[in-house]
C-alpha cells in the first residue's frame, strides 16, 4: 500500500505517469524519425518505460476500495493522463524540434551570409571557392551543403545536369530529378532541383552573388522542403569589391604544354582545345570540392547531353571510356588531377584508342602550376 496517499490520488498519479510516457513515445516515434542518430534513441524509450512501470507499481499498491458502490475514477484518470500527455509532448516539441523546425543561426561567410542549422561541420572558407558541410542536422538525419565558386547564373538545364553529381556527393545514391521554384531571397522565385532517391530526398538551389554562384543543397528522409526554403530565403549577398576582381575565374591548374594544339571554345567554366586528331575538354574544380567516385557521375553527366558512355577501364581517378552519340562514337578518357590551386577535370577524346591514351600520358606527366604562375595560353585556330 502507498502510505500517505488516498485511494483516489494513488490512482490519478499512475494515470499521470502513463500520460507522460505516452506523450514521450508518441513524439519520439510519431514525429521524429524512427532511426535517430541521437541519445534520444535510448533515453526517451527508457524514460517512457520507467514512467510506465513506475505508474503500474503505484497502481498495484493503491488502497483497495472499501465500498463496492464507490465509482472507479475513470474520467479523472483520463483527464490527468491527457494532461500528462500534453505536458510531455509539448516539452519534447520545444526541446527537440523535427528537421523542418530546426533552429537557424545567421552565419557570415566570404562575401555572403545565410541562416544555417547546427550540425557536425567541415568547411573550407576561401573567397573564390569554398564550402561548408553540416551533418546530423536538426533531428540528426539532415545534411546541408553550401558551396561557392566563380561563375554566373545557371539555367534550369544546367542545374538538372549537375544534380546527379551533387546527389552522389551527398546521398551516395541515384534517383530522379525535377525542376521547381521556391521563394528565394527578397521573395523572388528561385529555380530548385528536387532530387528523389529510394531512401533520401535532396533539394538544390543555385544563387548568384557577384562573380560567383552559391549552391545550397539539403538532404534528409523527411521534413526537407521547409528547412531548404528557410535557408535559401535567408541568403544575403555582400560581395567584397577588392576580392571580386580576382575571383571571377579559376585558372586551369595544370601547366599544359601541347605543341600544335589550339583553342576551340571557352566560357566561364570549360575550355576546349584540339589538335588534328584529338581534343581535350578542361574544367577547373575548387581544390576544396569533395567529389564522388568518377564512375558514379560521369555517365549521368553525359546522358544529360544525349550521349552514352561505356566504362572500359577504371583505376583510381581515371576512366577509360567509349562515348557514343547517335551514329558517332569515339575513344576517350576522363581524369582528375589534384593541384594546390585546384582540381583539373580533363576529358580526352580521339577517334583512335592509341591516340587518346598517348594524350592521357602527356597530360598525366604535366606538372601543376605554381601559386601565382599564369595559366597556359592557347593560340586560337585560324
Amino acid at each position: 500500500m502507498v502510505r500517505g496517499m488516498s485511494g483516489r490520488v494513488a490512482i490519478l498519479v499512475p494515470a499521470l505517469f502513463w500520460g507522460l510516457a505516452l506523450g514521450l513515445v508518441t513524439y519520439r516515434f510519431g514525429v521524429l524519425p524512427f532511426i535517430l542518430q541521437s541519445t534520444l534513441t535510448w533515453v526517451v524509450p527508457g524514460l517512457s518505460m520507467g514512467l510506465f512501470i513506475g505508474g503500474l507499481q503505484l497502481f498495484r499498491q493503491r488502497p483497495r476500495r472499501t465500498r463496492r458502490s464507490e465509482p472507479f475514477p475513470l474520467m479523472p484518470m483520463l483527464g490527468v493522463g491527457g494532461a500528462g500527455f500534453a505536458v510531455s509532448f509539448g516539452v519534447m516539441y520545444v526541446a527537440f524540434p523535427e528537421l523542418s523546425r530546426a533552429p537557424l543561426t545567421r552565419r557570415a561567410l566570404p562575401g555572403f551570409s545565410l541562416a544555417l542549422p547546427a550540425g557536425e561541420s567541415t568547411e573550407q572558407l576561401g573567397y573564390p571557392t569554398g564550402n561548408v558541410m553540416l551533418k546530423r542536422v536538426g533531428d540528426g538525419t539532415g545534411v546541408v551543403m553550401v558551396q561557392w565558386e566563380p561563375g554566373g547564373a545557371m539555367t534550369p538545364d544546367d542545374l538538372q545536369m549537375i544534380a546527379p553529381i551533387a546527389a552522389k556527393a551527398i546521398t551516395k545514391e541515384r534517383g530522379t530529378a525535377k525542376i521547381t521554384t521556391i521563394v528565394g531571397p527578397g521573395k523572388k522565385p528561385t529555380d530548385t532541383i528536387v532530387f528523389d532517391t529510394d531512401s533520401v530526398d535532396m533539394e538544390m538551389s543555385m544563387l548568384t552573388c557577384g562573380v560567383r554562384h552559391v549552391l545550397i543543397a539539403t538532404a534528409a528522409d523527411s521534413g526537407l522542403a521547409p528547412l531548404h526554403q528557410r535557408i535559401v530565403s535567408s541568403f544575403e549577398c555582400k560581395p567584397d569589391p577588392a576580392q571580386e576582381d580576382t575571383a571571377h575565374e579559376l585558372p586551369f591548374p595544370l601547366a599544359l604544354e601541347l605543341s600544335g594544339w589550339h583553342l576551340v571554345a571557352r566560357d566561364e567554366e570549360v575550355t576546349q582545345v584540339s589538335s588534328d586528331n584529338a581534343s581535350l575538354v578542361l574544367r577547373t574544380l575548387p581544390a576544396t570540392l569533395a567529389l564522388p567516385d568518377l564512375a558514379t557521375f560521369i555517365g549521368p553527366a553525359f546522358e544529360q547531353g544525349g550521349a552514352h558512355v561505356t566504362i572500359l577501364e577504371k583505376r583510381d581517378e581515371f576512366l577509360k571510356v567509349r562515348i557514343e552519340q547517335g551514329s558517332d562514337s569515339g575513344a576517350g578518357w576522363v581524369g582528375l588531377f589534384h593541384c594546390p590551386t585546384g582540381i583539373a577535370l580533363v576529358l580526352g577524346l580521339a577517334n583512335d584508342d592509341a591516340v587518346a591514351m598517348d594524350v592521357y600520358n602527356r597530360v598525366k606527366a604535366t606538372r601543376c602550376l605554381k601559386p601565382g604562375e599564369p595559366p597556359t595560353k592557347w593560340p586560337e585556330s585560324h
